[in-house]
C-alpha cells in the first residue's frame, strides 16, 4: 500500500508564517529536484534528512518552510514537505503553479533506485487523483533562468525529463 509520510511523522517544525495556498486544478508544472547530498538508507536517517533540509531552508535560506512539496527517498518512502496545494520554494521565480518533488541523494553521480522511481510514479498518480492537473513534468535545470545541474543526469535520463 502506498502512503505519504506526513509532517508529523518526521517531526517537522511549523512554518514560520501561514503557508500560501495554490490552486493546482487549473494546471501545474511538476519540477523534479535532487537534494545533491548523501542519500539516507534507514528510517531514522530519512527523518533526520527531512529535518536537516527543513532546518537549512528555514534558517540558512530564510524560507517559510521546507522548499519542496514532497521528497522521495531511495527506500521508496515519500515524505510530505509543504504538501498538497501549497506554494513551495524550490525553483527561483517559478514557485506558483508548480509542484516541487525532490529525490534525496545526488543523481549526478548515482542512479535512482527502482523503489524511488516506482514511488515517484505512484505519487504523481496520487496527486492527479486528488485533482492536480499536471500539464508538464520537467527537471529543475530545464526551468527558465536556472543555472543548475539539478536533478542530476541520472534522474533526467530515468524520468525522461526535458
Amino acid at each position: 500500500m502506498f502512503w505519504i509520510r506526513g509532517r508529523k511523522h518526521w517531526r517537522a517544525n511549523a512554518p514560520k508564517d501561514t503557508p500560501t495556498r495554490d490552486d493546482w486544478t487549473g494546471g501545474v508544472t511538476l519540477v523534479v529536484h535532487h537534494t545533491a547530498g548523501l542519500a539516507p538508507f534507514t528510517l531514522e536517517g530519512e527523518v533526520q534528512e527531512m529535518r536537516g533540509i527543513q532546518r537549512q531552508h528555514q534558517a540558512t535560506n530564510g524560507w517559510n518552510d521546507i522548499g519542496y512539496n514532497y521528497v522521495v527517498m531511495p527506500s521508496g518512502r515519500v515524505y510530505e514537505g509543504r504538501g498538497y496545494g501549497v506554494v513551495g520554494a524550490h525553483t527561483l521565480n517559478h514557485n506558483t503553479h508548480t509542484i516541487g518533488v525532490s529525490f534525496a541523494g545526488n543523481y549526478e553521480t548515482a542512479k535512482p533506485t527502482a523503489r524511488s522511481l516506482a514511488a515517484y510514479h505512484l505519487l504523481v498518480a496520487r496527486l492527479r487523483l486528488k485533482g492536480a492537473r499536471i500539464t508538464r513534468t520537467t527537471g529543475h535545470r530545464f526551468m527558465p533562468d536556472q543555472a543548475t545541474a539539478c536533478p542530476g543526469k541520472h534522474l533526467v535520463k530515468a524520468l525522461r525529463l526535458r
